[in-house]
């Protein structure tokens, strides 16, 4: 069960189950524990991940549907950090807040640089697919209008391409 190790830090048979349970025992006393703990999420996901199979990935997420649900949303997480900058930036620094942001301009210089770099990278992203979009539609219209042109020549007008 190195999967729970890996997803957990805990050796399963020193935390979670016994060396003499079946495979499925253990498993079912591991996610008993870990449900508990309020930290099964780690496992699912891992096993998602390592796994990969449609048959389990099926299985976990009909078992427990709120695995996926549940993570945080990056859209979330933005909105949540765009509200405290606003908040930061409307109110009045104190002296000793301004000489710990002061240590940390360099931190706050490299998080902008980060996400200027993904915002380029998103916008070539989207501009790839809109090429993508253009030669793929581009392809089939011209595909389709040669097929038109075939058939309207074709003598036989009940061949069909």
């Amino acid at each position: 069960m190195s999967v729970v190790r890996a997803a957990t830090g805990n050796d399963i048979f020193n935390v979670y189950a016994g060396k003499n349970d079946p495979r499925a025992i253990q498993l079912s006393k591991t996610l008993d524990q870990l449900e508990l703990e309020g930290t099964e999420r780690w496992l699912l996901t891992y096993l998602l991940i390592a796994i990969a199979r449609e048959k389990i990935r099926k299985l976990i997420v009909k078992t427990w549907p709120k695995t996926l649900v549940g993570l945080p949303q990056a859209e979330d997480q933005v909105t949540s950090a765009l509200k405290y900058l606003n908040t930061l930036l409307k109110i009045p620094l104190s002296s000793d807040l301004k000489y710990e942001l002061k240590v940390k301009q360099a931190a706050f210089e490299e998080i902008r640089q980060r996400i200027a770099t993904l915002y380029a990278y998103k916008t070539l992203h989207e501009d790839l697919h809109q090429l993508n979009l253009k030669l793929t539609f581009g392809e089939l219209v011209q595909a389709t209008g040669v097929r038109d042109r075939i058939l309207a020549a074709s003598p036989n007008s009940a061949i069909r391409l």
